[in-house]
C-alpha cells in the first residue's frame, strides 16, 4: 500500500525475532507483552502496511500500534515506561505502618483520647517506629 514513510520503522534481527516469538507463545507472560510481541512482529512482518490495517490484525487501536513501533524503535523493549509524575513520598510499608496505627484506638497506647486527629497521630508515630 503506497502512502506516507513511516517515521519509525521496525526492522528485526532475528535473535529479535527468535526472542519476540518466545514472549509471544509463553504462557506465564502477561497478556500486554504477548499483545506487543505479537504487534512487533507484524509490523516487521508488513512494513508496507498501515497502523490500521496492524491493528485491525491484533485486534486494538492504531493509536496503540503507533505508540509501540515508537517505543520499540527509541528502546528495543516491550517494558512499560515508567510513571510520569512526582514520585512517592512514602514506602508502601510506611503508609500501611501509619494506617494500622490510625485504625487502633488511641487508648491502646494510653492516650486519652476517644479517636485520633492527624495532629495527635504524627507525634506517636515517630516515637512508636
Amino acid at each position: 500500500m503506497i502512502g506516507k514513510q513511516k517515521t519509525y520503522r521496525v526492522q528485526l534481527t532475528e535473535d529479535e525475532k527468535k526472542l519476540l516469538r518466545q514472549q509471544a507463545l509463553a504462557r506465564k507472560t502477561g497478556q500486554s507483552k504477548v499483545r506487543r510481541a505479537k504487534l512487533i512482529l507484524k509490523v516487521d512482518e508488513n512494513p508496507d502496511w498501515t497502523d490500521a490495517q496492524i491493528a485491525g490484525e491484533i485486534g486494538c487501536s492504531s493509536g496503540l500500534v503507533r505508540k509501540w513501533r515508537k517505543r520499540w524503535c527509541q528502546t528495543l523493549s516491550l517494558e512499560e515506561a515508567p510513571p510520569s509524575g512526582r514520585p512517592f513520598l512514602f514506602q508502601a510499608i510506611v503508609k500501611a505502618q501509619v494506617t494500622t496505627f490510625a485504625c487502633s484506638k488511641p487508648t491502646d497506647f494510653d492516650i486519652p483520647l476517644a479517636r485520633w486527629s492527624c495532629s495527635d497521630i504524627a507525634p506517636h508515630i515517630v516515637t512508636h517506629r
